[in-house]
């Protein structure tokens, strides 16, 4: 597993939409910004900002089924999405953007299941707490690694006593998040997820 570091971005998939199917695979990710240099003593600027792309460095899949609620799937080659059962967690590497202001974030993910089970709504959301990225490939416990019970499990509750991931996300723990349609697969199965600047702001200043 590589070295934790605080959380940045959480995602579940909202699948009422869904016409033919009741779960998405997500097989890739990387994050696009625009972002500016801070200028010292400033808070805003004209500057038209520059263009990063950063990879995603973990994930984590993680479910809220009681079965599987100390496991996670964070070595499989796709992670799935369903609904409020079925969630993961992101991370980047923040460097590049400490000291800039986030005009802009877009999570671009590649759709292993374009065809029946494009993703459609989400909501993505900023986690108050580090977490450790898990390598099973299909739901079993491992202990030390994220899961919905426990932030890494057997050795760190996500906040508190009998806490779980839904006290560390969307809006608890003083977390941003927002829900926000994904664009339509390319032809290549990319979606790309508009991202509230904030959470990557947060992130950035190890805030979430």
């Amino acid at each position: 597993m590589k070295t934790p570091l605080p959380g940045v971005s959480f995602v579940n998939a909202n699948l009422n939409r869904m016409v033919s199917a009741v779960f998405a695979f997500v097989a890739a990710g990387f994050l696009c910004f625009t972002a500016v240099q801070a200028p010292a003593g400033e808070t805003e600027s004209s500057d038209t900002g520059q263009f990063l792309s950063i990879p995603v460095i973990r994930d984590t899949g993680i479910s809220s089924i009681e079965k599987e609620i100390h496991a996670n799937t964070g070595g499989a080659r796709k992670i799935k999405l369903k609904g409020s059962q079925e969630y993961i967690l992101w991370d980047i590497d923040p460097a590049q953007l400490k000291g800039r202001f986030i005009r802009k974030a877009t999570l671009h993910v590649c759709s292993a299941s374009t065809r029946n089970a494009p993703l459609m709504r989400v909501r993505v959301s900023s986690v108050a707490g580090a977490w450790q990225e898990g390598s099973s490939f299909w739901y079993f416990p491992q202990a030390g690694s994220a899961c919905f019970a426990q932030a890494a499990y057997k050795k760190q509750d996500w906040a508190f006593a009998d806490s779980h991931l839904m006290d560390v996300v969307f809006g608890s723990g003083h977390t941003r998040w927002k829900f926000v349609d994904a664009a339509a697969p390319d032809a290549e199965g990319w979606q790309a997820v508009a991202v509230d600047p904030d959470i990557v702001a947060a992130r950035a200043a190890g805030l979430g």
